[in-house]
């Protein structure tokens, strides 16, 4: 898929994509069939913004990145269709 906007840091960019998930973050919109679009960026980006160790963002910078961004999917998954970026979102963030 193509991103549809990259975010930059550490001098790096990565790869944002907006995708369309069903939200099954309550019964009801579940049940209602309502879609969200949401922010997905790649695990390298991830591995950048949060320590190992404790979970938590490095630093302030990237606490404020890492707030903008719903998932992050494996690196070589970001070169497949969106279908199935949205796929792989919706069967693992819930």
């Amino acid at each position: 898929m193509k991103p549809n906007d990259y975010i930059s840091y550490n001098g790096k960019e990565y790869p944002l994509f907006q995708v369309d998930i069903l939200d099954q973050e309550t019964e009801e919109s579940a049940e209602n069939m309502e879609f969200m679009t949401v922010t997905v960026a790649t695990q390298s980006l991830s591995d950048q913004l949060i320590d190992s160790a404790t979970g938590m963002p490095v630093d302030k910078s990237a606490e404020r990145l890492d707030n903008e961004i719903f998932f992050y999917i494996p690196d070589e998954l970001a070169e497949r269709e969106a279908c199935e970026i949205a796929d792989y979102v919706s069967d693992n963030c819930w």
